[in-house]
């Protein structure tokens, strides 16, 4: 209304206050803005509370028992990761910060991100803002639920960019949701993912969620801590989905929360014999639950989690 009446004011006085006009678009640009964000926080929120809605029941503390059908690496990796005597865990959240480009001679874009990954259920929203270095921030929001991907990207909150799902973003997150477990390690337990013995440092992991079924490679050091990760998943070349080579080379290593965990890492696309690095990822905070008790009415459960997770 005040926007209105000032604008009102400044035609019938344009001679004199014309130049109020310039300064009251500039609080409707802000106002539409701060409108659109807060329209964007609020159904990225109502998605993880969604991801959330399940009954989360602490299960039993992790044992050497509990490994003996992995891999000898796999058990060295959980064992050097610190499960034993932890329960699984079932939900996280991660700050995330780092630089990522479009192509191989790009700029580099920092970025800042939060994710949320419900282990128990494979399912992860991720929420970033990139700075594109034009003084337009670019909003992101990668998601794996209910079986399928979703890629939503805004410049401003307000301008879309891209909004893709089908089969082939379906099988790259959950692709990503598999490579990502070298950040809540206990998953590597989980019903869904089966593995088998490559060599002294390579394991092969498949996950299946009923519908999709994907395979990759885990590579480790001799000393058991994660390496890398490859496997094929889909990407947009020229508008058109081809798999590709997808590789993750994990750069440090840091305890959260008493598990050590992958928290520098590099992240590559592989065309031919054409490697090229497109994001540079840390860790800068995480914080997990592994489920209650008992159970809570499912309309309570999933902002209950979102309350407990969130990081400041």
């Amino acid at each position: 209304m005040f926007l209105v009446v000032s604008q009102t004011f400044i035609f019938i006085h344009w001679d004199v206050a014309k130049y109020w006009t310039f300064i009251n678009s500039i609080l409707l640009v802000s106002i539409i803005i701060a409108f659109q964000r807060r329209r964007f926080g609020t159904m990225v929120r109502s998605e993880v509370i969604e991801m959330f809605n399940s009954d989360l029941i602490r299960e039993p503390a992790i044992t050497f028992e509990s490994l003996r059908d992995l891999p000898p690496i796999v058990r060295k990796w959980l064992v050097r990761s610190n499960v034993i005597g932890k329960p699984p865990i079932q939900t996280l959240c991660i700050k995330q910060k780092g630089v990522m480009r479009l192509k191989p001679d790009g700029n580099w874009l920092p970025f800042r991100a939060e994710q949320f990954i419900n282990a128990d259920n494979q399912g992860f929203i991720w929420n970033a803002t990139i700075s594109s270095g034009f003084f337009i921030p670019i909003h992101a929001r990668d998601k794996y639920l209910h079986r399928h991907g979703n890629m939503l990207i805004h410049a401003l909150y307000a301008i879309p960019i891209a909004d893709s799902s089908g089969p082939e973003i379906d099988q790259g997150t959950l692709m990503r949701f598999l490579a990502e477990i070298i950040w809540f390690p206990t998953a590597a337990l989980s019903r869904y993912i089966r593995w088998e013995y490559l060599t002294e440092t390579k394991a092969r992991a498949t996950i299946e969620n009923g519908v999709t079924s994907v395979s990759g490679i885990f590579s480790f050091d001799l000393d058991g801590d994660i390496a890398g990760f490859e496997g094929l998943r889909y990407r947009d070349v020229n508008q058109r989905y081809a798999l590709q080579k997808w590789t993750i080379s994990v750069k440090s290593h840091r305890v959260f929360g008493g598990f050590r965990i992958a928290d520098k890492s590099e992240v590559t696309w592989h065309q031919g014999d054409k490697p090229f690095t497109w994001l540079q990822i840390e860790l800068s905070k995480m914080k997990f639950s592994f489920g209650k008790p008992g159970s809570q009415p499912e309309e309570e459960e999933g902002a209950e989690i979102v309350q407990q997770l969130e990081l400041k």
